[in-house]
């Protein structure tokens, strides 16, 4: 559930050109807690997830406000998992 919330606040984002601090501070939090949930799965279920949750990573870098940059901390985090 946590990484489609991801993936629909991060493309509402990119295409709606939002500029709105604490939904971005929320959509970090949610990937933070995403990133968690996906690395206690199962290897054959982690992949795929970790797999969408590098493709929000990666859409983020057009929303600007820092976004990606605390993605890509909490990604090396979080074990540089990519």
């Amino acid at each position: 559930m946590s990484v489609f919330y991801c993936e629909m606040a991060a493309k509402l984002a990119a295409e709606c050109g939002l500029e709105d601090e604490r939904f971005f501070m929320a959509l970090v939090r949610m990937f933070d807690r995403a990133l968690v949930a996906v690395l206690a799965l199962a290897h054959m279920q982690r992949n795929p997830m970790l797999d969408r949750l590098d493709a929000v990573r990666l859409l983020t870098d057009a929303i600007g406000w820092g976004v990606k940059d605390a993605m890509d901390e909490l990604w090396v985090e979080h074990g540089d998992i990519g």
